[in-house]
């Protein structure tokens, strides 16, 4: 029993600094999400993109860490592989969209 618990200890060690960073990223992003949706002037669709691009940025280090020690359910394990694929691919078009509403004046023009 003793060396389960060891293991699961050492585990977590190993996966707490990107649960952290994963954790820290969501949560801009529900930030950044919630201000777009209280603001009703303009930048809110840069708020928008870059919420979701630290949604996703922070959602695939978490899903594999969160993984690795099997603490979802079932359903959601299954899931996994298809959702860090997904994210792996949109991530940079999301990123680029974010950054075409980041830049401005001549600069998109050249974009």
């Amino acid at each position: 029993m003793r060396v389960l618990q060891d293991q699961a200890i050492a585990m977590l060690r190993d996966n707490v600094a990107d649960i952290i960073t994963g954790t820290l990223f969501v949560f801009i992003s529900l930030a950044a999400c919630a201000i777009a949706a209280i603001r009703r002037r303009s930048g809110v669709r840069v708020l928008l993109w870059l919420g979701l691009w630290s949604a996703m940025y922070g959602a695939r280090p978490l899903i594999d860490s969160l993984a690795v020690l099997k603490l979802l359910p079932h359903w959601f394990r299954v899931s996994v592989p298809y959702v860090d694929t997904l994210c792996g691919y949109l991530l940079l078009v999301v990123a680029s969209v974010a950054f075409r509403e980041l830049s401005l004046g001549q600069l998109r023009f050249f974009i």
